[in-house]
C-alpha cells in the first residue's frame, strides 16, 4: 500500500511540475510576444508631437510598415475615441504644458535618455483624476515629498534599519503576504501608517484579490487596505526572523524583538532535539525549492520553551494529512471502563513527538534558521516538523505500528482507541491517542507487555496519575468512581457589561465589538457543553441558531447563561459497574418541539444516552440541535429526534460491546 501511494504521489508530482513548466513556457512566449508588439519610441515621438491625436492613415515616419494593419497593431490606442476615454479628464493645454516642460528638461540628454523620454511621455492612467500627471522620472523623484519610511510625520523611529522596498508612485504592483510589514496612506495629503499584513481579505483569484488585513501600529482592531487604491510600500528589516510570541491567555506577533536570555537558551534546547532526533541532513543549495521557517516561544510562567515550525502553507503537495483524534463518547467509555475494573487511570505526555516519527518518505528542504544558518546550507528533512500537513499523522502511524506490533488491537470504530485482550477475549487494557497525549488504564500485564515497551521506545516528557487534567477535563479518581469536570475553566467565562442605555433598545442590533463579546462567550459555551456540561445544550443551541445578527436581548439572555455556569460545582462521575453482558443496558431519552427557535420557524430536538446496570445510571453522550428537516407537526419533528437519538444509542452499544467483548456485534 506504501509503495502504491508513493507511485501515485510521485505521479502527481510530476503531473504538477509539467504543469509549472507549461505555465512558465507560455509566460515567456507571451512576454516576447508583447515585446514584437511594443511601440517603437519613434512612433511615439510622433503620436505625442501631434497632440495624442492619430490619424487613421499612416504617418510619413511609419512608411515602413507594409500595410495599414500593420501600423493599426503597433499604434499605442486602436482608435481616437477609445484613447480620449483613457487620457486623464484634464485640459488638453495644461498637460501638454507640463509634457513640454518635461521635454525641456530631458532634450539635452544623450539618445539613450531620449528613447527613455519618449518612453515616459505616455501618461500613467493608474493615477486616475489626479492634477499631477507627470511621469514618474528622477526629477519628480527629488521634489516629491516623502516622509520618512519609519514614520509618516518625519520623526525619527527606534527602528532605523528598515528600508523601502516598492516607492510610491511606481509602475509596478507591491507584492505582500502574510508577516509583511508595511506602510501606506490612503491619500496623497494623508500621513504614512505603519502596518503589519495579518492575511489577505479576499480570495487570490478574486476581484478583492488586491486587498489585504492589516493591523496598524499601536491599534487592537486590524483594517484592510487595497494596494491598487492606496499608496503602499512594504519594508523590509536587516533581521529576517520573525518570533511568535505566545502566553496564556494571549498571542503576539513580534518582529525584531530583543533575545532574552531564557529564549536563547530555549532555542538551543530545540536544536540540541533535532541533532538528537537526527531530523535533517545538511545539503547544498543548488536552487531546490525550499520552505522557510520561524520560532515559536511559549511562555508559561517561568518557564519558556522555543519551537521550530515550518510554514508549510509554502508547499504544495499530495501527501494525505488526516490524523484520527479521540471521540468525547469513546472517551467517557474508556473512564467508565477503568472505573468498573478498579484499574488506575494514568496520562503521558510525548516529548517533541513529531521528531520521534518515522522517516518522512518524500523530499522536503527547508531554510535553517537566521541564527544557525550558513550561506550556501539547507536542510533536507528526515523526520516531520512542526508546520508540515503530513506531520500530525506521521507521528500518528508510527505509534500505531508501536502497538500493534505489542499486541494491541485497533478499535473498527474508533481509530484513536487502542485495546489489549492478551490471549483471551477479556480486556485487559486500553490506550487512549490524540495526537501527542496518550491516556490508558489496564492491569499488570498491561502495564508490563504494552506501557514499559512505550516508555523505552520514546522519550516522554511527564507522565500523571490520580489527579491530572487531560485534554481540558480535570480528572480525579477515588475508590468508588472517577469524576470529571472543567469547573476552572468555567470560572473563566465572565458576563460582559452592556451600558443602561442600551438595555433599553432590546431590539438594536449589536455593535461591532458586542457582537464580537457575544461569539466570542458563545463558542466558549459551545465547547463546555459538548464536554462536560449537557445542562448547558439547549441554551447554546439556541444562541446558535440567531446568525449573524443577534440583538441587544439575546446579549442580556447570553449574560444570563454565563451567570448559570459558575454557579455549584458541576462533574460527571462514572460509577462501577458489573461489566457482565447480561447486567449492562443502553439507555436514552429523546425530546423535540415545533416551531421553538427564535425564528419561530425551525424546531429543535435533543437526546441523551446513558449506561446502566438498572440502579445506577453513567452519561455517555448527548446532543441538542436544530432539526435538519423542515416538519409541520410535533410527531414529525419527535420522530426525527428518536431517529438521531436511537442511532447515537446503536453507535454506543457496538463501541462498548467492541471495547468490552472485542466484538462490536
Amino acid at each position: 500500500d506504501d509503495q502504491r501511494q508513493r507511485s501515485v504521489d510521485d505521479q502527481r508530482q510530476r503531473s504538477v511540475d509539467d504543469q509549472r513548466q507549461r505555465s512558465a513556457d507560455d509566460q515567456r512566449q507571451r512576454s516576447a510576444d508583447d515585446q514584437r508588439q511594443r511601440p517603437d519610441s519613434e512612433s511615439l515621438k510622433q503620436t505625442s508631437s501631434e497632440s495624442h491625436r492619430l490619424d487613421k492613415r499612416p504617418s510619413k515616419d511609419l512608411q515602413t510598415h507594409k500595410d495599414l494593419e500593420t501600423f493599426k497593431d503597433q499604434r499605442p490606442f486602436k482608435d481616437h475615441e477609445t484613447y480620449k476615454d483613457q487620457r486623464p479628464p484634464k485640459n488638453h493645454s495644461s498637460f501638454k504644458d507640463r509634457r513640454q516642460r518635461h521635454s525641456s528638461c530631458s532634450s539635452s540628454s544623450s539618445s539613450e535618455s531620449e528613447k527613455h523620454d519618449s518612453k515616459a511621455e505616455i501618461p500613467d492612467h493608474r493615477f486616475g483624476d489626479h492634477e499631477d500627471v507627470t511621469p514618474f522620472t528622477e526629477e519628480r523623484e527629488q521634489t516629491m515629498d516623502l516622509p520618512s519610511p519609519t514614520t509618516g510625520n518625519g520623526e525619527n523611529s527606534d527602528h532605523d534599519n528598515w528600508s523601502v522596498v516598492s516607492d510610491y508612485g511606481s509602475t509596478s504592483k507591491v507584492s505582500l503576504k502574510k508577516g509583511d510589514v508595511i506602510r501606506y496612506r490612503e491619500s496623497a495629503d494623508a500621513d504614512w501608517e505603519k502596518a503589519l499584513v495579518m492575511s489577505r481579505a479576499g480570495k487570490a483569484s478574486g476581484k478583492h484579490k488586491n486587498t489585504f488585513n492589516i493591523l496598524k501600529d499601536g491599534a487592537e482592531d486590524q483594517t484592510q487596505v487595497n494596494v491598487d487604491h492606496n499608496a503602499v510600500d512594504k519594508l523590509t528589516s536587516e533581521v529576517t526572523d520573525q518570533v511568535m510570541l505566545i502566553e496564556e491567555d494571549s498571542e503576539i506577533l513580534v518582529v525584531n524583538s530583543p533575545e532574552d536570555p531564557k529564549v536563547t537558551k530555549a532555542k538551543a534546547a530545540e536544536i540540541q532535539k533535532f541533532k538528537e532526533f537526527n531530523v535533517y541532513k545538511e545539503v547544498k543549495d543548488i536552487g531546490q525549492s525550499t520552505i522557510s521557517t520561524r520560532w515559536v516561544v511559549t511562555h508559561k510562567g517561568e518557564v519558556v520553551k522555543a519551537r521550530l515550525v515550518a510554514r508549510g502553507f509554502e508547499e504544495f503537495s499530495y501527501a494525505q494529512c488526516d490524523a484520527p483524534t479521540v471521540t468525547k463518547p469513546c472517551l467517557r467509555m474508556a473512564f467508565f471502563i477503568a472505573s468498573s475494573n478498579r484499574w488506575n487511570v494514568e496520562s503521558l505526555d510525548v516529548t517533541s513527538a513529531f521528531l520521534q516519527s518515522d522517516d518522512i518518505v518524500r523530499e522536503v528542504y527547508i531554510k535553517p534558521p537566521a541564527d544557525i544558518r550558513t550561506s550556501g546550507v539547507i536542510w533536507l528533512l528526515k523526520k516531520p516538523l512542526y508546520g508540515l500537513g503530513e506531520s500530525a499523522r506521521l507521528w500518528y502511524m508510527t505509534l500505531k505500528r508501536q502497538l500493534i506490533e505489542l499486541g494491541c488491537k485497533m478499535s473498527m470504530l474508533d481509530k484513536s482507541v487502542f485495546l489489549y485482550f492478551g490471549n483471551s477475549n477479556k480486556l485487559q487494557g486500553l490506550v487512549v491517542t490524540h495526537v501527542d497525549d496518550l491516556f490508558y488504564a489496564g492491569g499488570t500485564n498491561f502495564k508490563k507487555n504494552i506501557i514499559q515497551p512505550i516508555l523505552n521506545t520514546f522519550k516522554i516528557s511527564r507522565m500523571k496519575t490520580g489527579v491530572f487534567v487531560y485534554l481540558g477535563w480535570s480528572v480525579r479518581q477515588e475508590d468508588e468512581y472517577i469524576s470529571v469536570d472543567q469547573n476552572d475553566y468555567a470560572r473563566m467565562i465572565k458576563p460582559t457589561t452592556v451600558a443602561p442605555s442600551r438595555k433599553k433598545a432590546l431590539d438594536d442590533n449589536l455593535t461591532k465589538d458586542e457582537q464580537k463579546e457575544y461569539q466570542s462567550m458563545l463558542g466558549k459555551l459551545l465547547w463546555l457543553s459538548s464536554q462536560t456540561r449537557p445542562d448547558l445544550s439547549y441554551d447554546t443551541m439556541e444562541h446558535s441558531t440567531l446568525g449573524k445578527n443577534p440583538k441587544v436581548k439575546d446579549l442580556l439572555s447570553i449574560n444570563k447563561v454565563c451567570k448559570k455556569v459558575c454557579e455549584g460545582h458541576k462533574q460527571i462521575v462514572f460509577r462501577a459497574m458489573d461489566l457482565q453482558k447480561d447486567h449492562l443496558q443502553i439507555l436514552f431519552y429523546s425530546d423535540a418541539s415545533l416551531g421553538n427557535l427564535p425564528d419561530r420557524k425551525s424546531s429543535g430536538r435533543g437526546y441523551f444516552v446513558f449506561v446502566t446496570n438498572g440502579k445506577v445510571v453513567v452519561p455517555i453522550s448527548w446532543s441538542s440541535n436544530k432539526v435538519k428537516r423542515v416538519v409541520h407537526s410535533v410527531f414529525g419533528a419527535e420522530t426525527l429526534g428518536c431517529v438521531d437519538g436511537a442511532a447515537a444509542a446503536i453507535n454506543v452499544r457496538q463501541q462498548l460491546s467492541e471495547m468490552l467483548y472485542n466484538n462490536p456485534r
